[in-house]
């Protein structure tokens, strides 16, 4: 029982790190919008940021992968949690 609860605390680690890669161009996605938004050199950057729906929309769609990324972290954080108490015990 030990080792699957040793084997399955691995699977979360590794799962973390996926989300974790997953959720940096939500972040990204995230930031350029809000820049786009506040600054006059988002269009600098690119021409289609002078377009407000699409910046609204990209400042939307990174915060969605970031708060996926966050609630899967969170749960499977509190997972493993409950895995290593009971390796402890």
């Amino acid at each position: 029982m030990q080792q699957q609860h040793q084997q399955r605390i691995k699977d979360i680690d590794k799962q973390v790190i996926k989300i974790t890669l997953f959720e940096a161009p939500g972040s990204l996605l995230f930031g350029v919008g809000l820049y786009a938004k506040f600054t006059d050199d988002g269009a600098s950057i690119l021409p289609i940021l002078q377009d407000q729906a699409v910046v609204n929309s990209i400042i939307f769609v990174g915060a969605a992968i970031m708060l996926w990324g966050t609630y899967k972290i969170l749960m499977l954080t509190q997972e493993k949690s409950r895995l290593q108490k009971k390796t402890n015990h």
